[in-house]
């Protein structure tokens, strides 16, 4: 029988991709990626030297898509959005019922019940990238937040006990101080944010102060780590950072969440509302929306913040009207920028197309790629959606949001089980919450009215 190389694999050793980027700057960081500096000489540089010679080159190189008239198309074909009101919602696609909604995340348990390991968790599916390298914390955090969100839109004990599986797992992995166990993806700044973000919906849902203490010891490692390149990495930190800052008042949460918008979203954001390179993908757009919101609702408005504030809504206008102007007919997003297709390659080299699967309550088979039109996430944008809804009572994109939610509602290709586990639950909570808001509610009322 043939040997499954991957299998032996527990560890991901510190390295960077080949770099195929003649230029100085990339390898002279591929060389310092290879051998880094002392940790405070580290941060001076990317501090000082990288950050801002990254962020004049991204400029340089992206200008004429930066400075367009709204309305003007860019290199890709977008056009240029508002940065001071949103964009009618062009299209009113098929919906789904909470029932219908709830329906596909049993399918889905279906196959984490596959997945699961007694007491440990969920393995990756065995095409998915982090396959055969230990149990991440997305397996815990992306479910949890699922879970959660579905017994908050039908108060059903079943989904409230698997989240409260979830909280106990990343509770077994955490570390004195805040450090927590990590396998399979080693990011800091991203793991760390998903796990202190479910530690605090759960403390305030059980109202356990010890839960939320467990939070901010996780956040306070987030307040002084370093902002990553990637604009969504760098970002994402902020949700944790921001419900700090709601629950303890402490200024430095503040600092740190803006410190991190200023170095990501509002570093060369697009006329068409997203951002360059890989960040333009909708799953990384909806996390650095997210983030955006989470922060622009704990922003004073006094005269010390105001003008900050103002251009964290600028830029949020942007990134929800990129959103808007994203949708299809039949309720989808567009991938990226123009009619560019996932078809790229993930950190580990593999194109995520040969990592689909197709699961029919019994068994998972490979889905040839050619036969995937949409590379299937919807985690981080049904997410987005509802931080959206809670943080700023953005009812306008109801229409947006049903049709995306029955869009991923009626996809049957899969690829990460703990993201589809996290969009059917979000999914599901989008729908009541719109079912019970007075402006959406009636078919006769119009949200975007």
């Amino acid at each position: 029988m043939r040997q499954d190389l991957r299998a032996q694999k527990f560890h991901d050793f510190r390295r960077t991709a080949v770099i195929n980027d003649p230029s100085v700057l990339r390898r002279l960081w591929k060389w310092h990626d290879d051998h880094p500096l002392p940790t405070a000489l580290n941060l001076w540089v990317r501090n000082w030297l990288v950050f801002p010679a990254r962020a004049f080159s991204e400029h340089l190189k992206h200008r004429k898509d930066i400075a367009l008239k709204v309305g003007s198309p860019d290199s890709a074909g977008d056009p240029a959005v508002p940065d001071d009101t949103l964009l009618e919602i062009r299209h009113r696609p098929g919906t789904v019922t909470l029932a219908e909604a709830e329906a596909k995340l049993r399918l889905i348990e279906g196959a984490n019940a596959l997945l699961v390991r007694a007491d440990r968790g969920w393995i990756a599916q065995p095409r998915a990238n982090y396959a055969y390298k230990g149990i991440s914390i997305e397996e815990m955090g992306c479910r949890f937040l699922g879970y959660f969100y579905a017994y908050q839109a039908t108060g059903n004990e079943e989904w409230r006990d698997k989240a409260r599986y979830c909280i106990e797992l990343l509770q077994r992995r955490m570390l004195p101080g805040g450090h927590i166990v990590l396998q399979g993806h080693l990011v800091i700044d991203f793991t760390y944010a998903l796990a202190a973000y479910c530690l605090f919906l759960w403390s305030s849902f059980v109202d356990d102060r010890k839960i939320e203490e467990q939070a901010l010891n996780v956040a306070s490692i987030l307040l002084r780590y370093q902002i990553s390149g990637s604009q969504n990495h760098g970002i994402i930190p902020c949700y944790a950072l921001a419900e700090s800052y709601r629950r303890t008042g402490d200024s430095a949460f503040l600092a740190a969440a803006s410190r991190r918008v200023r170095r990501t979203a509002l570093r060369n954001q697009l006329a068409s509302g997203g951002w360059i390179d890989h960040d333009s993908w909708i799953w990384y757009h909806s996390i650095i929306t997210g983030a955006l919101c989470k922060t622009y609702s704990i922003l004073p408005c006094d005269l010390e913040h105001m003008r900050f504030k103002d251009r964290v809504a600028r830029c949020l206008y942007r990134a929800i009207n990129r959103i808007i102007a994203s949708q299809r007919e039949d309720g989808s997003l567009r991938h990226g920028r123009g009619e560019a297709r996932w078809n790229g390659v993930d950190e580990s080299g593999v194109s995520p197309d040969t990592q689909v699967v197709h699961y029919d309550a019994k068994t998972m088979r490979f889905t040839p790629a050619d036969s995937v039109r949409e590379f299937p996430t919807h985690a981080w944008e049904c997410f987005a959606m509802q931080i959206l809804i809670d943080d700023i009572d953005l009812y306008h994109l109801a229409p947006l949001i049903r049709g995306y939610v029955g869009f991923v509602t009626r996809q049957n290709v899969y690829w990460r089980f703990e993201f589809h586990t996290m969009a059917a639950g979000i999914g599901m909570h989008l729908l009541k919450t719109l079912e019970d808001h007075p402006y959406t509610k009636n078919a006769t009322i119009r949200a975007d009215a």
